[in-house]
């Protein structure tokens, strides 16, 4: 897609001719794979272009770049979490070793923007590296009575460090289980923007060699029995997203789709606000490097803070 002049941003609104309006993300992916090797046409549409344009790609094999890890400046390291795939966590302690080769840390920057979720089981496991007690999400199907806990596993958990998550309207999912997990705990300070809110369990129901009926089963839940549904999670600051070369003079701007965009999506019983979508920032760009990225200057600043004042806190021994 970069090699074709797609970027970060950009919407998809035509699969080889077919209107995307009305599918979810399963259903235009769907569309999209194919064999390595045949083409494929995307209608696009850009901020500021008055039509869609169209793209021609050719399918290749994309190895994704799990986990991301940098030390932003000395006691201080980033790390981003692409997706929750089965070795998520343990990429994620093995770039935090990584970083801390340079030096100990005491703070991190956990970067989920745009991370669709996945495995539940990662979900608990990613917050079990940084919580070794507590509830990590619940999970709760027609009948109240038969609810589900997942409590972090106890033995792995660093709590020598302050962290700050950042979250997105494309953080969805497993990275919402997370987030809502270390925010409910006190363990992390959640900052961005509020997350997609894909909060409910589906199981898959076999009816034929090639075919199947998707169920609906069970919400997740946060720790202080908040629904994820359609809500999200709300983060303690939102911090706007700015383009780094535009950062004086424009924010930036563009359409996010979040659960409750979808046709036909669950709808949260618990009356819990509905963020709006006005004035609602686009999702980062994938090329900018941390030391450059707005939100995470900002998250570390308010590490930063917390330092500063846990240590004016602290009673000075005579």
């Amino acid at each position: 897609a970069w090699k074709a002049g797609i970027l970060p941003g950009d919407r998809i609104v035509r699969v080889d001719g077919v209107a995307t309006k009305g599918l979810n993300l399963v259903e235009v992916l769907h569309k999209m794979k194919g064999k390595r090797g045949t083409k494929i046409r995307l209608g696009i549409q850009r901020e500021g272009w008055d039509a869609p344009k169209e793209f021609e790609l050719k399918r290749e094999t994309v190895k994704v770049q799990t986990v991301r890890s940098e030390l932003i400046e000395p006691g201080y390291g980033y790390l981003r979490l692409a997706t929750f795939n089965e070795d998520a966590s343990k990429d994620l302690k093995n770039g935090l070793a990584k970083i801390e080769r340079r030096g100990k840390i005491k703070g991190l920057v956990l970067d989920l923007r745009s991370n669709p979720g996945g495995l539940l089981e990662q979900a608990v496991d990613v917050a079990s590296l940084y919580m070794d007690e507590g509830i990590v999400v619940s999970t709760i199907g027609r009948d109240p009575a038969k609810k589900e806990v997942r409590n972090a596993k106890k033995g792995n958990a660093r709590k020598d460090f302050q962290i700050a998550v950042l979250v997105n309207s494309g953080s969805a999912s497993a990275s919402e289980i997370v987030a809502g997990a270390l925010q409910d705990n006190h363990r992390a300070l959640v900052l961005g923007q509020t997350t997609f809110g894909k909060g409910s369990v589906q199981t898959v129901v076999e009816l034929g060699s090639d075919m199947g009926l998707k169920l609906t089963i069970a919400r997740y839940y946060t720790p202080s029995g908040k629904s994820i549904q359609e809500t999200g999670v709300v983060p303690d600051l939102t911090i706007e997203d700015y383009d780094p070369k535009l950062l004086e003079r424009a924010r930036k701007t563009g359409n996010s789709i979040r659960e409750k965009d979808l046709r036909g999506h669950m709808v949260n019983t618990q009356n819990q606000p509905v963020v709006s979508d006005e004035d609602e920032e686009a999702l980062p760009r994938a090329d900018v490097a941390p030391k450059a990225d707005y939100q995470v200057i900002q998250a570390l600043n308010y590490l930063k803070s917390f330092e500063f004042y846990q240590r004016s806190a602290t009673p000075k021994s005579e």
